[in-house]
């Protein structure tokens, strides 16, 4: 079976993550679903691996609409199968102030999957 290249799968699990039916209550706030996903970690990349960071934009819409944290989660579990790629996903948007350097630390890649505009401002 031939690979098929990251950036399309990413943008396969994207549009799947778009009609997910998992919500986000607010900016910073997670469902106990939600909160079973690790978030900013690890904070360094495996050895011999490309760091991607996955910013999560806050819920903007009705619960099944826009659902970045849904589409992100998707997009690290898909990534952290690779060998080499460590995947670490950021909620509401932006890192917590104690983690931010940390979590782009030595990134190889940033993806934003939020709103854009104002919104866009951590």
């Amino acid at each position: 079976m031939p690979r098929l290249p990251i950036p399309l799968i990413a943008v396969a699990l994207l549009s799947l993550a778009a009609s997910s039916s998992s919500a986000q209550t607010g900016p910073y706030e997670l469902t106990a679903e939600q909160r079973r996903i690790p978030l900013e970690t690890p904070l360094a990349a495996r050895p011999g691996t490309a760091k991607v960071v996955l910013l999560a934009g806050a819920t903007s819409n009705k619960p099944g609409q826009h659902e970045y944290f849904a589409g992100c989660a998707l997009l690290k579990e898909c990534l952290a199968q690779s060998p080499t790629v460590t995947p670490v996903m950021v909620a509401g948007g932006w890192p917590t102030a104690e983690q931010e350097e940390a979590v782009f630390a030595d990134a190889k890649a940033v993806v934003c999957y939020m709103d854009g505009g104002a919104k866009f401002a951590p």
